[in-house]
């Protein structure tokens, strides 16, 4: 091969790489630029707030009602860029409350969709058949603004990746957890409308979700105390 070709394909090659640098980063913000279903609520909390406001079990949460004018005609539409109103727990829980749940951790998943750890929490050690989950979700750090909640989805998701087999996410079906892993997370209380009112139909690898109460997104996650744990 001639100093010329070599010269023609490296710059083929160079090519080739920054369109596929391009696509990536395409990929990357995707959901942005498509306004994913009510986009600006998953990857905000109210004034920007962190602090935790109520303490929950997954059980209690499991149990809140449906937000005010969930059903209502366009509702959907309405609400894409503004909390649903009402409290829906015993302790005036409303969509935007910064709560605080313990569960054990049984799925993580990179969502390639809107680039989302996905994770999802059980009130017990269940079998998939009998699993009764809830969703929670760490945003990509790299499509939020600057701010508390991306330094904290960074530092969360690379805390995440150390628990998985891999060291990383998977992106496939997900990391289905084998050992016990009691954790607590933070974050905000958010109804996933877009699924309502066909809730229990979500969840990955057949682990069932049984509520579009989510928290999302989460502000901090880790190992929680093992005293509180369920028993065998």
């Amino acid at each position: 091969m001639s100093q010329t070709q070599r010269i023609a394909l490296a710059l083929r090659i160079l090519v080739l790489l920054a369109a596929a640098s391009t696509s990536a980063v395409a990929q990357k913000v995707s959901c942005a630029e498509r306004a994913c279903d009510r986009w600006s609520i998953k990857t905000s909390t109210v004034g920007d707030r962190v602090a935790v406001e109520q303490s929950a079990t997954l059980d209690e949460l499991i149990a809140y009602r449906a937000p005010d004018h969930a059903m209502d005609t366009g509702a959907k539409a309405a609400y894409q860029k503004k909390r649903l109103p009402g409290a829906v727990g015993s302790h005036g829980e409303h969509e935007g409350t910064i709560i605080r749940v313990e569960g054990f951790l049984r799925l993580m998943q990179h969502d390639t969709g809107d680039s989302d750890y996905h994770l999802q929490l059980s009130p017990t050690w269940d079998s998939t058949a009998d699993s009764t989950d809830v969703i929670v979700e760490v945003p990509d750090p790299d499509l939020l603004p600057d701010g508390e909640l991306k330094t904290r989805a960074a530092a969360m998701r690379t805390w995440l990746d150390h628990l998985a087999a891999k060291g990383a996410v998977s992106s496939g079906k997900g990391n289905l957890l084998q050992r016990k892993t009691w954790v607590f997370v933070e974050g905000q209380l958010f109804f996933d409308h877009h699924h309502y009112p066909g809730c229990g139909q979500r969840g990955k690898q057949q682990r069932h979700a049984v509520t579009c109460w989510e928290i999302h997104p989460i502000t901090a996650i880790g190992f929680a105390n093992k005293a509180n744990m369920p028993k065998d």
